[in-house]
């Protein structure tokens, strides 16, 4: 399997990990059950986020973007309407960091170790239910902007690699 078909299988994988946990949701309204509207959502949730990851486990040979698309799916999971409250939002913002930043490091060895601190700060701004804007604007602004230094930051160090493999040959 291609490295790009993996990405996009991921990628399903993501977007499914968002959309599906309807389907709880549906159940556990005919049962008339909070509890497991919860755990069925969260079950569907993590078992299908984490298949991506799985995924992207495999790729050979990333991408900026691949290795960032765990972060990007967990911004997205702010923006849904969810349970009240930021835990669940910051715990998914937080494993989208990690992932995202462990991924990267697979990428390129290179990469300074304080680039995922804008990626925990950003999970961090969502634990603490920074709310300036209305609904999840000012979250996902916060996760476009951590992601943009992150990401500015990997590639200078990258590019800076490769200049200083290019002047040593």
């Amino acid at each position: 399997m291609s490295d790009k078909f993996k990405t996009l299988f991921a990628i399903i994988f993501f977007f499914l990990s968002l959309t599906m946990p309807v389907t709880g949701l549906i159940y556990g309204w005919g049962r008339w059950d909070a509890l497991t509207i919860l755990l069925v959502m969260g079950g569907i949730f993590v078992v299908l986020f984490m298949g991506g990851v799985l995924v992207l486990l495999t790729v050979r040979d990333f991408t900026w973007v691949t290795a960032s698309l765990p972060f990007i799916f967990s911004g997205m999971y702010t923006v849904l309407p969810d349970l009240p409250g930021s835990a669940d939002d910051a715990a998914v913002t937080t494993a989208g960091a990690l992932i995202t930043y462990f991924l990267a490091q697979r990428k390129s060895e290179t990469i300074p170790k304080w680039v995922v601190i804008p990626l925990l700060a950003a999970a961090a701004y969502t634990w603490l239910g920074g709310s300036f804007l209305p609904g999840p604007v000012d979250e996902v602004i916060v996760d476009v902007v951590a992601l943009l230094i992150a990401g500015y930051s990997a590639r200078a160090a990258d590019q800076k690699a490769e200049l200083e493999k290019r002047t040593a040959d």
